[in-house]
């Protein structure tokens, strides 16, 4: 396939706000980086909702308003690509169900695959595993 896009799981933009793992966080904040220069890098709405939820509920420090703004202008808008679908539910399902991950973790699968990613930054799956020519890799290991 080649088509130079990844997508990032939701783990890849928490670490980017991780003061307590600077190595990760400098890898995750490349990524992002590059991603929006380049506009390469896609999440869908599940990875905006997971991480809006963890930023503002769970971080160490939540982020308020202002930066909620912010974070939704220059982060989640720039990458934010794939919205739920019937066929992205149906996609899931059948990942789901042949590959036993977990039907959230199916969810991302099949946001990778639906928007032409050739890649998906992950630590939540098997490094290393093809699925449907998306290539699962741990940015992390």
């Amino acid at each position: 396939m080649n088509s130079g896009l990844y997508f990032l799981d939701t783990n890849v933009l928490v670490y980017a706000f991780d003061h307590f793992s600077p190595i990760k966080r400098k890898k995750a904040h490349s990524l992002i980086t590059d991603g929006i220069k380049t506009s390469r890098a896609v999440i869908s709405w599940q990875v905006a909702q997971e991480f809006m939820s963890l930023a503002t509920k769970k971080f160490a420090s939540v982020i308020d308003s202002v930066e909620v703004s912010r974070v939704l202008k220059d982060l989640i808008r720039p990458l934010w690509r794939v919205q739920p679908s019937y066929e992205l539910f149906q996609l899931a399902t059948e990942l789901h169900k042949k590959h036993k991950y977990s039907y959230y973790d199916s969810l991302i699968l099949s946001a990778s695959i639906e928007s032409g990613c050739d890649i998906l930054y992950s630590e939540d799956f098997q490094n290393g595993q093809n699925i449907r020519d998306l290539e699962i890799t741990n940015p992390f290991s």
